[in-house]
Parts: C-alpha cells; structure tokens; sequence
C-alpha cells in the first residue's frame, strides 16, 4: 500500500503538478520543513522557498516530465526513492523545446495527511534514453 502511495505521488501527482504549472498543487506535495535542490536553482527549506524558485521557473517555461522509479524503500513512516526525470521545457513565447533528464533522489516522510517529500536532490544526467 505504501509503495503504490508513493508512486502516485511522484509518478502521477508530481509529473500533473509540473505540466499543469499549477504552484499551488506542486507546493503541497512538500513538508513544511523540506530541504529542497534542483540544478541552477538556490536550495530551498521551506516551502515558501519551494514557492520562489518554482514560481519563477514556471513564470518563464512550460514543463513536461515522466518519472520512472528505479529503487523505492519504505523504512516505517519514512521512504527513499531514486528515480529518472525526463521531460521538455519549453520558454514561453518559443517554440523552443529543450530535453532534460536528471537523477532525483527523494526522501518522503508519512504524515496523518499521507506522505510528503522531505528531501528532494536532482542532478542533470545525460539522456541515454
């Protein structure tokens, strides 16, 4: 139960939250007291921080992107996940789209609401597709 819990969350939730560019919905997939990093962004440790860098990173492209899960450990209210992130970015007002593909390590906690990503590293990867 737990392990289908987390692959909707990332593998659904995360990937609608992002190509919808709806913050508010991507925010809430967060703990209030997150540590949070993605490429050529600042960190963040909150979710009002999640808030600025994403905000601005949706202000200025539209995203697509597909999580394929390798390794996922549920260790009581707590789970790991490493994953593959490949999608599009496209600039708005282009028709520029840009590929990436990054490695996302996760850390989720369960709480009463479900379960919330705590620790969020990515670092780019090459797209050997």
């Amino acid at each position: 139960m737990d392990e289908q819990q987390i692959r909707q969350l990332l593998e659904h939730d995360y990937a609608a939250a992002i190509g919808s560019g709806d913050l508010d919905r991507y925010v809430s997939l967060y703990d209030d007291d997150v540590i949070w990093s993605i490429p050529n962004a600042p960190d963040a440790k909150d979710r009002d921080g999640i808030r600025r860098v994403m905000g601005g990173v949706l202000q200025k492209v539209s995203q697509e992107v597909d999580i394929t899960i390798d390794d996922l450990s549920v260790i009581g209210e707590h789970a790991v996940v490493m994953a593959v992130a490949r999608g599009t970015a496209t600039p708005h007002g282009t028709d520029e789209v840009r590929s990436f593909a990054l490695r996302v390590m996760w850390a989720l906690r369960r709480g009463t609401d479900g379960w919330r990503i705590n620790r969020q590293v990515g670092t780019p990867k090459p797209d050997t597709s």
